[in-house]
């Protein structure tokens, strides 16, 4: 039956925690143990009957009826406000922390007869990342990967929206803002999890023509968690464009179904281009090895496209087998675009080398598609030997595009100059390809010399793309002004290619002047 509606015996206090964080223990507890998922499961079955969503009505609650002070103080927060609202796997997470610094003794009356005391098996136990399938990487190169959702011409931006939770299910849609060459419509939504569950923050967003119909489709890499045997789960899911709106989410590769086995999406930066050439867009993913030694492992993996799904994930370079040997994947912001023309997608990333004395330094590598994988990666442009001599890389936000028009793409960076009393400072600066390489950073827009004189970076979220269709790439910003009352507003602005810079900032849409009236840029995720 269900157990009554109030804390029979309840974890450790803020007390406790404090108390904990200083390195003491009220109670006599038993030394700290670690526990597997099936004692885990014992003891909540005996604190709450084993329902991992149970809450006593004051927040209270979850399969190991933790706290609101104890599941804050331990970090529990960071996955949900309350325990009975984060999955099973967080809850355990966060109960091996309390057990680390409270012992047994923080469930009085469940820890005997469970094993609690006696079990030291990890409940997630580090699996191995994936490892590369020896195979000759037959792929090809790409076309520019637009945002066109309709086929018009013209590219389109699209936000996956987090509505937060209803109930246990996580709720998410997703919303198109159509170019109408001059600015864009209302948003529409296209599509809405419903009463099935879709968590927005287990979502990776990208953008690309998959099946080569002509317009371009919605790729999303899902956090699954882990297995029952431990792997670390991810799928690929699409949206396919109908030309009006979207197909439901489709899975189009699982990693426990390929040969990887394991894959942890919190280590996946992806990118999207036609990497092989042959008008459908692929998938590209930086993945985090972790360290060895000294050295920070990389990988570069490719899903091709199939035009019906994608095939095997395969390692297309390691930084390890590279001449470069050690690459920091935290330290790396990887862009997509055909940097030399040459109709095959390339890939570029602003690379942090941290500070020496008072310059921070900056570079910018790439890696050319062969058609059958990519070149080693190459350095195409440093910071410390360029007139700039210091460029912050924390203060830069990337993207790529065609933004002169010539047929091969450039890099755009957005960067924060900081504040100067209430005045924020922010720079638009591009990098022009020359085909064999790009020239060195020029600033075409500063807002301190335009007419909204004040610009917060860190309120900005940028994609680029052709929004009037002349075959200039242009920028597009969705900006955060906070909240009014009990709404948020957001504003979508563009910046026009004018082929040799760009315009000044217009702003297209705004969400108080919309039927939809409030929009929490922090609930959106823009393709």
């Amino acid at each position: 039956m269900r157990l009554p509606n109030i804390r029979k015996h309840p974890l450790v206090t803020t007390a406790a925690v404090a108390l904990a964080a200083a390195g003491l223990s009220l109670t006599p507890s038993a030394p700290a143990h670690a526990a597997s998922v099936a004692t885990w499961d014992k003891v909540a079955k005996c604190e709450s009957e084993g329902d991992w969503s149970y809450h006593s009505g004051t927040n209270l609650g979850g399969g190991l009826q933790i706290i609101p002070s104890t599941w804050e103080g331990f970090g529990g927060t960071d996955y949900a406000p309350f325990a009975y609202q984060a999955t099973k796997e967080q809850q355990i997470r966060i109960a091996e922390k309390v057990l680390a610094a409270q012992g047994v003794n923080a469930w009085p009356n469940c820890w005997q007869g469970t094993g609690l005391g006696d079990d030291s098996e990890p409940p997630f136990p580090d699996v191995p990342t994936p490892t590369p399938t020896p195979t000759d990487p037959e792929q090809n190169p790409a076309t520019r990967i637009k945002g066109d959702f309709d086929g018009d011409g013209r590219d389109d931006v699209a936000v996956l929206y987090d509505y937060g939770k209803d109930g246990e299910r996580n709720h998410s849609g997703l919303w198109t803002f159509t170019s109408k060459g001059s600015g864009f419509t209302s948003p529409q939504r296209v599509w809405d999890s419903g009463s099935d569950s879709w968590n927005w923050a287990s979502s990776k967003v990208t953008v690309g023509d998959f099946n080569g119909d002509g317009k371009a489709d919605i790729g999303v890499l899902y956090d699954l968690g882990r297995t029952d045997d431990g792997r670390n789960r991810t799928r690929l899911y699409t949206f396919t464009s109908t030309g009006s709106g979207f197909t439901g989410p489709q899975p189009a590769w699982d990693s426990s179904t390929d040969p990887v086995s394991s894959w942890t999406w919190a280590n996946n930066k992806p990118v999207v281009g036609d990497f092989n050439g042959d008008g459908k867009a692929d998938i590209g993913v930086l993945y985090d090895y972790g360290k060895s030694g000294d050295a920070s492992r990389t990988g570069l993996w490719t899903f091709t496209s199939t035009g019906a799904g994608f095939s095997s994930a395969k390692q297309v370079w390691d930084s390890s087998t590279d001449p470069v040997k050690s690459w920091n994947w935290a330290a790396s912001r990887p862009v997509s675009g055909d940097f030399n023309g040459d109709g095959r997608t390339d890939i570029a990333i602003a690379y942090d080398y941290g500070k020496t004395g008072d310059a921070s330094r900056t570079g910018l590598w790439t890696f050319t598609s062969t058609g059958a994988g990519f070149s080693s990666a190459k350095q195409v442009w440093d910071s410390s030997t360029d007139p700039v001599k210091s460029w912050n890389w924390n203060a830069s936000k990337v993207t790529a595009g065609d933004f002169n028009g010539d047929g091969k793409a450039d890099i755009g960076v957005l960067y924060d100059y900081g504040k100067t009393g209430d005045i924020s400072r922010t720079g638009l600066w591009t990098f022009t390809s020359t085909g064999a390489g790009f020239a060195g950073p020029k600033q075409v827009w500063d807002s301190a010399t335009d007419a909204v004189k004040s610009w917060n970076w860190n309120a900005s979220k940028l994609v680029a793309g052709d929004f009037n269709g002349d075959g200039k790439a242009d920028i597009a910003i969705a900006y955060d002004y906070g909240k009014t009352g009990d709404a948020s507003r957001t504003g979508l602005w563009t910046l026009t290619s004018t082929g040799t810079g760009l315009n000044s900032p217009q702003l297209a849409w705004d969400s108080s002047t919309d039927p939809v009236k409030s929009w929490n840029w922090k609930n959106s995720k823009l393709g």
